[in-house]
């Protein structure tokens, strides 16, 4: 992130150019999602479009705020429109996007780290992220983005997936088979393993599930052997893991 919105367009072309340059050096196995400066569409469309032609890119890179603005901010509609045009979804990572209201409000808070603070500090282990993952959901689902890009998909990544319950049933019943649709269909959310999957699966399918991972981050949210992980539950069948690990991703990414 940065300020002046022109070098953060910089920024994010050589990102790109770097990861689009070492993912196609794997044969294949290795994609990565592309990073937009999301308050100047025109740049961002200008991006999408140029990412695609370098190959190796599954996805746009989002933050659940990004720069004060929910991702329901008419003046993203250029980018969604885009990401729709060139087949990539949008995936909503944790991040606030530099929300200067939020850094403003957070100025002279000394930021703890957990290798200074391994048992518990008063002022916990770091910023909070994660709920702006939950808010974007709240935001697209309830808004008219999906109606307007009917062939859009978005993925919420990294915080976990408990929650879809409880957001869902916040909604309402009046978009209810609308939601459910589009869960089975373009909308996905990563699952963390230690979450209670059977219960999610019964109120809401398992066709929206897929994995996600920080490795090698030191997090919460680094997932080394998800495949192993997954399957020593005990609690999933063995059609279930297919999904998530393969069938669901596959229909997200459209790899």
């Amino acid at each position: 992130m940065a300020e002046n919105v022109e070098l953060e367009a910089a920024l994010a072309r050589s990102y790109n150019q770097f990861m689009a340059t070492q993912c196609g050096e794997s044969g294949g196995r290795i994609f990565y999602v592309a990073i937009v400066p999301w308050r100047r569409p025109d740049l961002a469309v200008q991006e999408i479009r140029r990412v695609k032609t370098l190959g190796s890119v599954a996805g746009i890179f989002a933050r659940g705020l990004e720069w004060d603005r929910p991702l329901t901010h008419p003046d993203h509609w250029p980018i969604y429109q885009a990401a729709e045009q060139q087949d990539l979804p949008i995936t909503v990572h944790v991040g606030n996007g530099s929300s200067p209201t939020i850094s403003r409000m957070l100025e002279g808070v000394p930021r703890p780290f957990f290798n200074e603070f391994p048992q518990i500090h008063p002022l916990g282990t770091g910023i909070v992220s994660g709920p702006y993952v939950l808010y974007a959901f709240t935001q697209i689902l309830s808004s008219r983005l999906l109606d307007d890009f009917p062939k859009l998909r978005v993925g919420f990544l990294e915080a976990g997936i408990e929650w879809t319950t409880r957001l869902v049933k916040a909604l309402g019943s009046k978009n209810r088979a609308k939601i459910d649709r589009w869960l089975a269909e373009r909308v996905f959310v990563s699952c963390a393993l230690d979450d209670d999957l059977p219960y999610v699966a019964s109120k809401l399918g398992e066709d929206f599930i897929v994995t996600a991972t920080d490795f090698p981050h030191g997090d919460a949210f680094r997932q080394d052997q998800l495949a192993q992980g997954l399957k020593k539950r005990g609690d999933l069948s063995d059609s279930t893991i297919e999904k998530v690990l393969t069938q669901n991703p596959q229909r997200l990414y459209h790899i």
